[in-house]
């Protein structure tokens, strides 16, 4: 059985969630899960407002104070640039957001929009996970 690309997104967003869950369960990194669904829950807005490149490069800015910006940058670079299907030539070596924004700044505009509309699709999977399943601190008063 075939699926489409938008099942396709959902399963990797839906094991990008899964994992990240698993190696941020002690309550020490709880603190970077809740930072990781912020960033999850402004990061579509921010893609359709300033295009992926800023928002990425935004992301990327916010990692040294917030580590969940960074694992949600690296997720959408790991989608873009070595797992979604129809998005080719995939990456050699690391797949990160500091790659995918190499990537941005040397890409035609056809390539450009080609990533920035599937990082958009993706984005909303990742925030609809997160809003799912990572617990926020005032959801436990």
């Amino acid at each position: 059985m075939q699926q489409t690309l938008s099942q396709v997104r959902a399963a990797a967003a839906l094991a990008t969630t899964r994992t990240l869950l698993a190696e941020h369960a002690s309550a020490e990194a709880r603190g970077t899960l809740r930072q990781y669904r912020t960033a999850a829950e402004q990061t579509p807005i921010a893609i359709r407002t300033n295009s992926l490149g800023p928002a990425i490069a935004t992301l990327l800015a916010n990692q040294e104070k917030d580590k969940g910006a960074r694992v949600l940058a690296d997720a959408i670079g790991a989608w873009i640039l070595r797992s979604c299907p129809h998005l080719t030539p995939h990456a050699e070596g690391p797949a990160n957001g500091e790659v995918l924004l190499e990537r941005l700044v040397t890409s035609d505009m056809e390539t450009y929009r080609a990533m920035q509309r599937e990082a958009m699709e993706y984005a909303q999977w990742l925030k609809r996970l997160a809003q799912a399943f990572v617990v926020r601190e005032e959801d436990h008063t």
